[in-house]
């Protein structure tokens, strides 16, 4: 029998191209949560599960992205921002990597291309640092879904080369 998820307390808005992992690190820490319990709470893993399938992080499908939208009081249209899907129309490489069609319905691949699940993404170092709120002074800024797509190299914003991250054992976030 399946349990209806209960809304938060209180959720966040997404920030200015932020991606799925980042939004649930805010928010687990505005909630003071485990970010494990927030990712089951919000309908994106099972209750007993550990991990999240990479899917789940790159595109929400339809009962995910409704429990996950129930439970923060995010639209779909924002809580979808926060993923490839948006991309697909743009971008052919991310809708040949995400979608396979099931009928006439669009619906994410099991297994992933190399290059989208890479261990390693850009970033942009004049955006990470946030935008001098006390948060992301304490924090840093959003993680965005762009420095995790294979084509971009660069900051708009600020015109500069988006260099590789440090592995994740030498961040500070």
């Amino acid at each position: 029998m399946h349990h209806p998820l209960e809304q938060l307390p209180r959720s966040l808005s997404p920030l200015p191209g932020e991606d799925l992992h980042s939004f649930i690190l805010r928010l687990a820490h505005r909630l003071d949560m485990k970010p494990i319990v927030l990712l089951q709470h919000t309908g994106l893993i099972a209750p007993r599960s550990h991990s999240a399938p990479a899917r789940r992080m790159l595109m929400l499908e339809r009962d995910a992205l409704a429990a996950f939208c129930a439970t923060t009081g995010m639209s779909t249209h924002d809580a979808d921002a926060l993923t490839f899907k948006p991309h697909v129309n743009s971008y052919p490489p991310v809708a040949e990597a995400l979608l396979g069609m099931r009928g006439l319905t669009p619906a994410p691949r099991g297994v992933f291309p190399v290059w989208l699940l890479t261990t390693s993404t850009r970033y942009c170092p004049s955006c990470l640092p946030g935008d001098g709120s006390a948060i992301q002074q304490r924090h840093g800024g959003p993680w965005k879904l762009a420095w995790r797509m294979a084509a971009d190299f660069a900051c708009l914003e600020h015109r500069s080369f988006a260099p590789p991250a440090p592995p994740a054992s030498c961040r500070h976030r």
